[in-house]
């Protein structure tokens, strides 16, 4: 049987751990960064994306490299597409000759 792949957490998760340790809510997080209390609420519950503005302007606010941002929600768009189509993909894909 094969082992469960446990899948990173959305870039939503690591925001709301880090906005609760420095005691910054998410409503004073959308005034700093300039943008709408909604957008950060959706990043934070995972139903909207980290996308390259918002990183660079929490990369900023937070003295980080934007690229983090970024970087965790490519892993986890990757992850959850290889946990949602990526059996099918390799039993439809063969690998070219050509690369081999």
């Amino acid at each position: 049987m094969a082992k469960p792949r446990i899948i990173p957490g959305h870039p939503g998760v690591y925001l709301k751990e880090i906005l609760d340790e420095l005691g910054v809510s998410q409503y004073r997080l959308a005034q700093e960064l300039g943008v709408p209390a909604i957008r950060i609420s959706h990043v934070v519950r995972g139903q909207r994306p980290m996308t390259a503005e918002l990183a660079l302007r929490l990369g900023r606010y937070l003295d980080q490299s934007p690229r983090y941002w970024f970087h965790v929600q490519s892993r986890y768009d990757m992850d959850v597409a290889e946990d949602r189509v990526g059996s099918r993909v390799i039993r439809e894909v063969r690998r070219s000759k050509a690369v081999a």
